[in-house]
Parts: structure tokens; sequence; C-alpha cells
């Protein structure tokens, strides 16, 4: 925070202030404030301290001594952490590094004491809008580094782990107790409802669960943390021990779950309440279940207070905060089970919309049979776990029913996924949206809850208009501003050494060129950069998708947005290499019925105030080298242009400057990722751009080439480059125009 924004709270305070009747509370809300600030300024200052690990990021064949700590959320993952003691024989003292041990030549386990050489880099940030930070992720966690083997990797010895090393060895044999007594993918989903061990649960599970509504259930939570407390308080009430030994014993469980599933914010506020519940009637006090839940997250935060940020945090604390405030006033009209449900999924909307662009509407419905089986498998499982140190085979005939009733949490959650309108897709709604939807859900029932005692009608009234009013204001702001947005916007996705650009005509049309390449050994940047930039935007259609050539780097990616989106018309060039990702993509299209037209010098595209006009490639010459018969598209708006070249080289160029086109523009698209082979010095004099922008990533190529930078430094032409600035945006109404880069 800085301190304009800490100035910024003191009205906020003030607010307090006047409401606060006992100055006992503002004093209190005050210090809080202070105490939690420098609190997470102390772990924002133990980052950036020299005695850090982030001090050797960015260098390679670092002497690393330290200790292996495994990751109890997920002990099961590829993922470990070592905590560095020297560094280059320099003392460490902060941060940790990770290391995936499948490529560290000896298996390593919670507490070795480790030496090795490696080479350190900082996590990867997010590059465009709607994409994920492993950075952020990772140092809310204290990890600061990823670390690469380069060689010599030593065990040198173990460092006693004590209870840790407990808890883990327990965890480790459930996990091979699960594994043991139950087929593949139950085996997965148990581990992740029980032990929140969800990196094996497959895909088309989360995402059934996700789009039914009922995503939480994966998440431990607090209806698995009553589960397992009520279990061991009906056993301990059977054994007769009077009810301080039996809460002695169901709190030091409670720590051990919190412990043995890696502090998940969830399970800690769960779990507070337990045992705060538990504890209330020995020393004969009644459980305010607000003074609670503020208890458990202020006990959260002093662990992590980075939690705060964490979306799990929020939605565990928001949809208990729902359930408490709502249930009790949906009752009056629905029955028991349905009034819970519908509290918890207004509670979640919110945040479901901001973080993951959804409404499942469905869920209220899903949640009225999963959460009970949920609750059933979950009973099951706990007591099959148990039993199973008896004897594997009581815990084998358990677990085969409980697959039998994963089976049909899985049909029915994908029955659920696939009924029409049972969720929404969402553009991520505002901030000032998504806070006054949260303060409405928390506020509206103070104002609708019958008392005893009853407010002053009229005034009652008056406040519920008011924060309906509120409401309507912000949400009409944002629904009605986008109809007057005249605006041309141009986003130069960070797609790594590919090209994929996004074109938004005044918010009614939508244009893409380019899908980027292969994101990893499964994925392509379409599906995890390109299709959640759109879903980002709320961009359903794709009036107009470009293919400038069949090159990986260009046109894989666009593989996995057929299908996604809807797509009025496939551009390719006129004369496209006819290889296999060619016949792959146009045979995609075919099957989701896009018309595709073959584009040449001379098309012209208009869309609104937005032309498009195609330079290259002629209909009748083709090139040898395809790069040169890229689409090369001249964007106009107005008194602004763009000039699109993809990967064209030297060759394109002279032929574009003797075809006699207006190629002046205010913006140019370097060709073939600034490769010294295009960009020539003619064609940057002809094209006169104030700014030039580079789509490139990581490559062998040299990419860009030094040589290219000198020529625009010559003509005094600012260049800008996804690696380094993440996606580049261009935002004019025809007369001026801004650009700004994500990073």
């Amino acid at each position: 925070m800085s301190w304009i924004s800490i100035l910024l709270i003191f009205p906020l305070i003030l607010v307090i202030a006047f409401y606060c009747r006992k100055i006992k509370l503002l004093i209190i809300f005050i210090i809080v404030f202070i105490l939690g600030f420098s609190w997470i300024s102390w772990h924002e200052y133990i980052y950036s301290n020299d005695a850090s690990i982030i001090s050797y990021n960015g260098q390679d064949n670092v002497d690393i001594l330290g200790v292996i700590k495994e990751d109890l959320r997920a002990l099961s993952g590829n993922k470990v952490y070592l905590k560095p003691y020297f560094a280059n024989e320099n003392r460490i003292k902060y941060g940790l590094i990770e290391l995936d041990k499948r490529y560290l030549p000896h298996v390593v386990e919670d507490g070795d004491l480790v030496s090795g050489v490696f080479n350190l880099a900082f996590p990867s940030k997010a590059m465009n809008p709607g994409g994920f930070s492993n950075y952020n992720y990772l140092k809310r966690r204290g990890v600061f580094s990823k670390g690469y083997l380069s060689y010599s990797f030593t065990k040198i010895s173990r460092v006693n782990g004590g209870i840790l090393k407990v808890i883990i060895k327990a965890k480790r044999a459930f996990i091979k107790l699960i594994n043991q007594t139950m087929d593949f993918p139950y085996n997965e989903v148990l581990k992740g409802l029980l032990l929140g061990e969800k990196s094996g649960i497959p895909a088309e599970w989360t995402s059934n669960f996700e789009l039914s509504g009922a995503n939480h259930l994966l998440a431990i939570s607090g209806l698995h943390v009553g589960v397992i407390s009520l279990i061991f308080l009906k056993i301990l009430k059977l054994c007769r021990l009077p009810v301080i030994s039996r809460n002695i014993i169901i709190t030091l469980l409670m720590v051990f779950y919190i412990v043995l599933t890696g502090f998940r914010p969830s399970v800690l506020r769960a779990g507070i309440l337990v045992i705060t519940f538990l504890w209330a009637v020995v020393f004969k006090r009644s459980g305010e279940v607000f003074n609670l839940i503020g208890l458990s997250s202020m006990i959260n935060l002093v662990i992590n207070p980075y939690d705060l940020f964490n979306v799990g945090f929020q939605l565990s604390y928001m949809v208990l905060s729902s359930i408490v405030l709502w249930t009790n006033l949906l009752k009056n009209k629905l029955p028991n089970l349905l009034a819970l449900s519908m509290a918890a999924q207004l509670g979640a909307s919110p945040l479901i919309a901001y973080y993951f662009n959804l409404l499942t509407p469905i869920g209220v419905v899903t949640n009225l049979w999963a959460i009970p089986l949920s609750g059933i498998i979950v009973s099951l499982g706990i007591i099959g776990l148990l039993l199973g140190i008896i004897s594997p085979v009581i815990s084998w005939l358990i677990n085969s029913f409980i697959s039998y009733l994963l089976f049909f949490l899985h049909w029915g959650t994908s029955f659920m996924a696939g009924i029409p309108l049972g969720h929404l897709e969402v553009a991520t709604p505002s901030i000032v949206i998504t806070i006054l939807f949260i303060l409405f859900i928390l506020i509206m029932p103070i104002f609708l809850k019958k008392r005893y005692i009853p407010l002053n009608i009229k005034k009652q009234k008056k406040i519920i208009l008011y924060l309906i009013y509120v409401m309507l204001f912000f949400l009409s702001i944002e629904l009605v501003i986008p109809f007057f947005n005249n605006h041309l916007e141009v986003t130069f996705l960070s797609v790594g050494q590919g090209d994929s650009i996004v074109i938004n005509v005044a918010n009614s049309y939508h244009l893409v060129v380019d899908g980027g390449g292969r994101a990893g050994l499964a994925s392509t940047q379409g599906q995890v950069t390109v299709l959640p930039y759109l879903i980002y935007k709320g961009i359903k259609k794709i009036d107009v998708l470009y293919i400038t050539h069949f090159d990986g780097d260009h046109a894989l990616g666009i593989i996995d947005l057929i299908g996604q989106r809807e797509i009025g018309l496939l551009v390719l060039p006129a004369c496209f290499d006819n290889n296999d990702l060619a016949k792959e993509v146009i045979k995609k299209a075919w099957a989701y019925n896009i018309p595709v037209k073959l584009s040449s010098r001379g098309d012209l595209f208009k869309l609104g105030k937005c032309s498009l006009t195609v330079l290259n490639p002629l209909q009748d010459l083709k090139f040898p080298d395809r790069n040169n018969n890229s689409v090369v598209l001249k964007v106009n708006y107005g008194n602004f242009s763009l000039l699109l070249t993809g990967d064209l080289e030297k060759e394109g160029e002279y032929r574009l400057i003797e075809s006699g086109d207006f190629i002046k523009s205010n913006v140019l698209k370097l060709g073939h990722h600034g490769s010294a082979g295009s960009s020539s010095e003619l064609f940057l004099r002809k094209v006169n751009p104030d700014y030039a922008v580079i789509s490139v990533g990581r490559n062998n190529y040299g990419h860009p080439a030094q040589e290219v930078f000198d020529r625009t430094n010559k003509f005094n032409i600012k260049t800008l480059r996804t690696d380094k600035s993440g996606a580049i945006t261009i935002t004019t109404n025809g007369k001026q125009y801004t650009i700004k880069s994500y990073r």
C-alpha cells in the first residue's frame, strides 16, 4: 500500500468513529489495522531484504546448502521446496526455492539436508489481463525462487522434523491406503475430498464441479471438518469420556487436521469454530458466530497475512457469513436445505464472477443433493481410513462402496453442468461493482431481519431503498457505459514466441489475428492465454478470425479457439501452405460450420468505423518462403492507422513498397518477431511509425535482433516488446491514441 492509499482509509475510520458509541471499538479497529499493516509490511521487507534468496534470482550455478520442505497441501504433487541456509557461502535467512522433484537425481523428503548447484529464476508473472501469476501465488506462500538443477546434487543428512515429520508420515500412509484400495480416478477424488490432495483429479471432474456450481466440494471446507468432528465426538461419547477429555482430544485432532491439510484457510476457519464452540460450553459461554469468524480470520492472517488476497480465504469467510445472515431469512419462504443452498450460492456469486468469470445458478439445485451425498462420502471415507489402520481389507470394502457414490456424484455434476443456462460466462466485473454486491449481501439482512424490538419501519425501508438505489446506479453505469464506447482497442497479447492480436471495435465487433503457438507439452497459447483473455473481456463471439500464415507459433492456438467461441468468419492467406496444421484447422472449422475465406491484396473488411485492408499476399504470386506470404493488414480508425505484418521479411516489405500502397502508419507491428531479416531501413522510413511493437518470447533464433533496434533508434521509433512489457494495448478514438503495457 502506498501512503496515499493509507490516507484514503482515514475517511473510513471517521465513519466508524461516528457510528461507534464506544471509543473502545474505534481504538481496537485502529490497533488491528496498524498491526495488520505492519505485519504485511514486514513480509514485504523480508522479501526484498539482502538476506533473501531473491538476490540470486537470474543467476546460474548458484551453490546452495539447505533443507527440503514438503508441501502439505500437495504431498502427492511434483513440487518440493528448498529452504536455503547458504548461497555461494553467503547466509540466507528468507525465502524458499521451488524444485521439481522429478528432475532431482535422488528421492528427497521433508528434513533432508542437501547441497546442490542450481540456476535460479523468478517465478513467472501474469503477462496478460486475466492471466495467472505464479509469482504472486508462490510469493504469498514464502516461495521466492524457482530452482533448476545444474549439477552436483547431494543428500548430506537429515534434520529432525519433530511433530511435522509424524504428520507427513501419517498423510503418506493415508494416501498409500487410498491408492491401494481404490481405482483411478476415484482414489484421486477421495484424496482431494479428505486430504486436500487435488493435483491428480482429472480435468473433466474439476470442470463438471465448477460448471455445476459445486466446486466448493473439492475444497476441504466446514462440511468436511464438521463431519470429522461429529464422527469423533460420537466415538468418544460411546467411550464415555468426560466432556473436558473429549474436548482436549477433538482439539488436538483439529490442530492435527489443520496441519495435515497445509493450513488451508477454510480448514483453519472451520477448525477454530469447532474448537471454540466445544469449549464455550465448558466455560458456560455462548458462541457468537461473528466474533468467532473474526477470531479465526485474525489467527489465519497472523499465520499468513497474504491469505487476505487468497480467493480460498475470501470465499470461505464470505460464504459462511452469507449462510449465517441469509439462511434464517430464506427459511421463512423456502425449505431448510434450499434456503441453505441459496444463501451459500448468494455469498459465493460475486467472488466466483470476479475470479472465475462464472455465475452458476444451477448450483442452488446441485447442492441440494450434492452436499448430502458428499457428507456421506466424507463420513465413510474417514471411517475407511481409521479402520484401514486395523485392516486394509475393511478399508477396501468401504472404499469400493464409496467408488459407486463418487460415480453418481460425477454423473450428477456432469448432468447439471450440461443444463442450458445452468452456468453463465461473464466478463470480469469491476472491483467497484464486486465490492458493492458484497456489501449488499452483508448489509441487507440486517435490515430485513425481524426483531423483538423493531426498528423504525419508515427508517428501515428508507435505508433499504437507498442501498438498492446505490446498487442500481453503479450497476447501470457498468452496463450502459459500454454502449457509448466509440474507441478502437488493439491488444497485442504476450504469447511467448508467437503472435496473437485482439481487436475490439467500439465494443460492437471483435477480431483476432493469430492465436499463438505451443504453451507446453500438452497445451497451446490459444487455450492458456487467448481464451482466458477473451473470457476476461466478455468476448463470446469473434466476428473475424485471421490466420496470417500456418507457422505453429501463429496458427496452433487457433485450434483451441474454434469450438470455444462463436466465429463469424475465418480468413486465411490466398496462397497458404497446405501443411498438416492447415488441414487440422480447416477440418475443425468445417466441423463447426465456420465460413472460410481465402484473402489477398485488395480485400477490404469494414466493421463499423474500422476498416481493415489486406495488402499481402497477391492472388497470383506466391513466395517460396511462407513468411512472405503472410496476411498483412492495414487497420484504419479515423485518423489512426496500424500496420500488422505477420512474419513478413525484407522481400515481402519491398513488394509492399513497390505496390505503391499507402503504408504510413502510427503504429507498426514489426515482422517476424523482430528478426534481422525484417524491418529494413527503407520499409521503416516508408511506414514512419511513432511506435513499433515486437511480439516475441524466449527463443533460440536471436529474436529480436540488435540490428532491428539500431534501425528503430535511428528513426526515433519507440519500441515495445511483449516479452518485457506483457500485453500491449492501444486505445484510440480515431484522433488521439494511447499505448499501455500490462507490466
